[in-house]
Formats: C-alpha cells, structure tokens, sequence
C-alpha cells in the first residue's frame, strides 16, 4: 500500500523509517517532510494548516485520508493506500 505521511519532525521521521520496514508498503510520501526525510523517500511540500491543500494531495497522490475505515476521497481508490496525520 502507499501512504502519505503528513508532517515533519522527528515522529514523523520515526514512523517513516517503520514503515518502510513494512512489507505491506510499497511507498511513502511524506508532506512536507524535512532535509532528512528527503534523502530516503520523495517529499512534497504542503501547508499543513491548509485541510484543502492536504485533501488535493491526498488525491493526487491516490491516498485516502484518515485509516483504511475512514470515508474515501474517491471510491476508485478501493483502500490501497492512506493517509498518517501526526
């Protein structure tokens, strides 16, 4: 599953680095990330106050916001990937 990672302190950094020891993840993009997180997976820069601009990514990345329970963005995405806010 792909996950998108929202934030970018050092928790964030810790959840990152367990989830790609998860071998039901096949990609993390973490929003915005930091320096650090940049050189182990790709980063996106978000407004992390803005819920808009986090939906419109979670969409464009095929995430679902919230955990694999929670209301879809897009029905097509059938729960393959979400959305970790810290």
């Amino acid at each position: 599953m792909k996950v998108l990672l929202i934030g970018s302190g050092a928790r964030e950094h810790a959840l990152l680095t367990a989830l790609l020891d998860d071998d039901s993840v096949s990609e993390v993009v973490v929003a915005p990330g930091n320096a650090g997180m940049a050189q182990i997976t790709r980063t996106v820069p978000v407004a992390v106050g803005d819920p808009r601009a986090i939906a419109d990514l979670a969409a464009a990345e095929a995430a679902t916001l919230g955990d694999r329970k929670s209301t879809r963005l897009n029905s097509s995405h059938l729960g393959i990937s979400y959305a970790v806010f810290c």
